[in-house]
């Protein structure tokens, strides 16, 4: 069984812009759209 590996503070930070980013651009510019739809992208879940 291996070790499991800890996350440094800078790698946590640099996943979370990384999120942030990704909603900003592919997410939130399409929230109102899907709303109207119903409907919601089954790869986001």
């Amino acid at each position: 069984m291996s070790e499991a590996q800890t996350i440094t503070d800078a790698e946590r930070e640099a996943l979370g812009d990384l999120i942030r980013r990704f909603v900003d651009k592919e997410i939130a510019p399409n929230i109102d759209a899907w709303e109207e739809a119903g409907e919601f992208p089954r790869e986001l879940y």
